[in-house]
């Protein structure tokens, strides 16, 4: 699975009291939730390597932020005038 993770380009990195995770751009569908599994073992992995190598903060109270960055580049987006 590492090997997994590092082909879909899953990083984890952490400053202070942030740990950032960024996924691939190529996200499952939405109704296509059996497809979840496909990223979720990787991200896994992913973790737990990050974690054995990297003491991580604990957090009793924590917010998750969602942050969609899209590549203008990519085809099928509309570009706006």
């Amino acid at each position: 699975m590492v090997k997994a993770s590092a082909a879909l380009g899953i990083e984890i990195k952490h400053q202070d009291w942030m740990v950032d995770i960024t996924l691939p751009g190529l996200l499952p569908k939405r109704k296509q939730r059996q497809s979840t599994e496909v990223l979720l073992d990787p991200i896994h992995s992913a973790l737990d390597k990050y974690s054995a190598e990297n003491p991580l903060p604990h957090f009793r109270h924590c917010v998750v932020c969602f942050s969609h960055i899209y590549n203008r580049e990519l085809p099928g987006l509309a570009r706006s005038a």
